[in-house]
C-alpha cells in the first residue's frame, strides 16, 4: 500500500526545533502513522544534529520550483501560524490539490490575537484550512466569538525520546530552563523571588539551565550583593544539550516558568514528563496543560509577591512523594502524549473528508 504524503512547510528550521512541537508532529506522523514525511523550508541546507539523533533523519528540502508539483501529491499539508507567507501556500495548495487537507497549527498567544483582532479580512485568508488547532481554550473561545472561527484545542504535548533511561532521586531544587537572557522569559523575577524568601526555604536550591549574557548576569549579581549567602544556593549551569537538560528536570522537584509571553511552552510538558511539579505564570497554554491535575500552581504574570507565596507554599508542603512524580509523568505520557494528540489531529482531518 502506497504511503500517504505529509509535508510541513516552514520558513526557517533550526536544530532546536527537532525536539519541539513543530517537528515532533511530522516525526510522529512518520513513525506511528506511516506517512511519507517531508519538511520544506526556504533557507539553504543546514546541519541538524538533533534530526540525526532523535527524529530518524527526517527529509529536509529547500523550497524549489517543484513546490506546486509536490503539493499536488500531498495528502496533508501542515503550516504554522497566522503568517502572510502562509496565505499564498494555502491558495496554491487548494488550487493544485483541492481534495488535499491543510492542517494549520497556530502557536498563538493573547498578544498576537490582540494585534490581529479587527483584521477580519486577513483572518479570512486562513478559512480554507481544513483543521486549525490552538493551544489554549481561552483563545479558542475568543476566536470563535470575535471571528466566528472554529478551531480544535490541542496543547503542546510531550514526547519521550527514548534516549535517557537513567532515574534520579529528586532533589530540593527549583529549576528554570530556557533563554535566560531574554527579558520575556523573566528569569530575573525568579532570582529576586528566591532571594527574598530563601530563609523560609533553607533546604532548597535554585538552578538555571540555558544560554545567558549580561542581562541575566547583572540581575543575578545584584541579588548576590544583597544576599551573599546565596552564592552556594543558586547554580547557573548554562546552555546544555537536550539530554543533559532533561536529566536536570529528572533531578528537580519543581520546574518554574516565569515568562511574560508564551503560546504553549513546551518546557511545561517536558517538566511534567520528568516528574516535576510546575509553578508557572499565567501565560497562554499553562492552564490547559495543568488543568484539574493538581500538578502545578499558576500565578499572575510578573507578580513577584504571588510567585513568592507559591514558592514558599509548595517548598514547605509535604507533597513531594513518589506518587506525585508518577502522576505527573502519567499525565504527560497519557493526556499530553504527542502520539495521542496526533491521532486526534488525523481523526479530525478524516472527519472533514467525510463531511
Amino acid at each position: 500500500m502506497e504511503k500517504k504524503k505529509f509535508i510541513f512547510y516552514f520558513l526557517n528550521i533550526d536544530d532546536v526545533h527537532f525536539t519541539k512541537d513543530i517537528i515532533i508532529i511530522p516525526y510522529v506522523m512518520k513513525k506511528y502513522f506511516n506517512f511519507d514525511v517531508e519538511i520544506i523550508t526556504v533557507h539553504e541546507p543546514k546541519t541538524y544534529a538533533r534530526n540525526a539523533k532523535y527524529t530518524d533523519n527526517l527529509k529536509i528540502t529547500q523550497l524549489g520550483e517543484d513546490f506546486g508539483d509536490k503539493l499536488a501529491q500531498t495528502d496533508v499539508l501542515m503550516i504554522c501560524g497566522f503568517y502572510d507567507w502562509n496565505i499564498n501556500t494555502i491558495k496554491l495548495y487548494k488550487q493544485v490539490n483541492p481534495k488535499g487537507k491543510i492542517f494549520l497549527k497556530l502557536d498563538l498567544n493573547r498578544h498576537w490575537f490582540a494585534n490581529l483582532d479587527g483584521n477580519r479580512a486577513f483572518i479570512d485568508n486562513f478559512r480554507p484550512c481544513d483543521l486549525i488547532t490552538v493551544e489554549t481554550g481561552r483563545l479558542q473561545r475568543q476566536m470563535k466569538y470575535a471571528w466566528d472561527l472554529d478551531t480544535h484545542l490541542s496543547p503542546n504535548g510531550y514526547y519521550d525520546f527514548p534516549k535517557i533511561t537513567e532515574t534520579y532521586e529528586k532533589e530540593n531544587v527549583i529549576l528554570q530552563v530556557g533563554r535566560l537572557d531574554c527579558p520575556n522569559k523573566n528569569a530575573d523575577l525568579l532570582i529576586k523571588a528566591f532571594a527574598e524568601i530563601h530563609e523560609k526555604i533553607p533546604d532548597w536550591k535554585l538552578r538555571f539551565v540555558g544560554d545567558y549574557g549580561d542581562y541575566f548576569t547583572s540581575n543575578l549579581h545584584q541579588q548576590l550583593e544583597k544576599y551573599p549567602s546565596l552564592a552556594n544556593r543558586i547554580e547557573v549551569l548554562g546552555l546544555m544539550d537536550y539530554e543533559d537538560a532533561q536529566r536536570e528536570m529528572k533531578k528537580a522537584k519543581i520546574l518554574c516558568l516565569t515568562s511574560k509571553v508564551e503560546a504553549s511552552a513546551n518546557v511545561i510538558s517536558e517538566g511534567l514528563g520528568n516528574g516535576c511539579f510546575i509553578i508557572a505564570s499565567d501565560v497562554d497554554g499553562a492552564e490547559d496543560v495543568l488543568y484539574e491535575k493538581k500538578l502545578g500552581e499558576i500565578y499572575p504574570i510578573n507578580d513577584l509577591d504571588a510567585l513568592k507565596l507559591r514558592l514558599v507554599k509548595v517548598c514547605n508542603h509535604t507533597m513531594f512523594e513518589e506518587t506525585l512524580y508518577e502522576k505527573a509523568k502519567s499525565h504527560a505520557q497519557g493526556d499530553l502524549s504527542w502520539v495521542k494528540l496526533c491521532q486526534v489531529i488525523l481523526e479530525k482531518l478524516e472527519h472533514e473528508e467525510k463531511s
